[in-house]
């Protein structure tokens, strides 16, 4: 189990241990009760051994995940000072050395035929408001997994407001089990100032996650390799949080498997292999 401090609208500071670094004298009493007084999340990560996410209705030929990185659950966090009040989980891509995305998880999803009605202002450089407006991926869809409970908004090619039942395999499926890792966390309300670290989870351009593979209403894919954005159903998912927990996960990961092939600029080829 491992344990993160993290500090309000910052990146996550890492396990020192995981930076090389020497240890630093034991804090004064009134450091220790601002500690003691800080929230403290758990949360529990499940991290495929590839980028595919799951698949539409269970379909083989419906695979749904991100054109980089590992796919990463993030389940619903319970946190101590809410007595027990649980957050909503998200849907990562995560990267195996440099980690997860810093910035939220789209919360709210606008469709191409409202953005200009209804996206103003701070909404069009929002990351928490995703934008379904390039090609012909013009409608907010929403994914959602029984195991793990969490669903996701993305971009489609078909105009619906039911929710797509997705599985994390299609029957029969071998190989493609999800590794768990706990973490704790405690946040606190120490000025970013206070909290720096010597290696940040980075700052993605995108949205949290960007997932390759649209479907149809019988379940069949359409392939769309510039990606679909998508992102955390209900709540806001503070993802440099698992930056540190998710990194050792894959490092774990990838050090028994080989890398999948990529394209210029990482990229996923899923045309060669759907």
């Amino acid at each position: 189990m491992n344990l993160f401090l993290v500090c309000s609208a910052t990146a996550v500071s890492n396990d020192r241990a995981l930076l090389g670094l020497s240890p630093t004298p034991t804090p004064d009493a009134g450091e220790l009760r601002r500690r003691q007084a800080s929230q403290v999340t758990v949360q529990t990560l499940l991290a495929a051994p590839d980028n595919t996410c799951g698949y539409f209705y269970g379909n083989s030929a419906a695979p749904w995940g991100c054109t980089t990185g590992n796919c990463v659950f993030a389940t619903p966090t319970v946190t101590t000072a809410s007595n027990g009040t649980k957050e909503a989980g998200a849907v990562l891509c995560c990267d195996p050395t440099t980690g997860c995305p810093t910035t939220p998880a789209p919360t709210a999803c606008v469709d191409r035929s409202d953005y200009n009605k209804t996206c103003t202002g701070s909404c069009t450089s929002d990351p928490e408001k995703l934008k379904c407006t390039s090609g012909i991926y013009i409608w907010c869809n929403t994914i959602t997994f029984t195991t793990p409970n969490i669903s996701a908004f993305f971009c489609n090619y078909i105009s619906t407001s039911s929710p797509i039942p997705a599985e994390t395999t299609f029957s029969g499926q071998a190989g493609h089990a999800f590794t768990t890792t706990i973490a704790k966390f405690a946040t606190t309300s120490a000025p970013s100032t206070s909290c720096s670290s010597a290696t940040e989870g980075p700052s993605s351009p995108e949205n949290s996650a960007t997932a390759a593979g649209a479907v149809g209403r019988n379940g069949t894919k359409h392939s769309n390799k510039g990606g679909i954005i998508g992102g955390v159903v209900g709540g806001v998912l503070g993802l440099a949080l698992i930056v540190g927990a998710v990194m050792m996960c894959l490092r774990r990961r990838n050090s028994q498997e080989p890398a999948p092939a990529t394209k210029a600029g990482g990229e996923l080829d899923w045309g060669s292999e759907y």
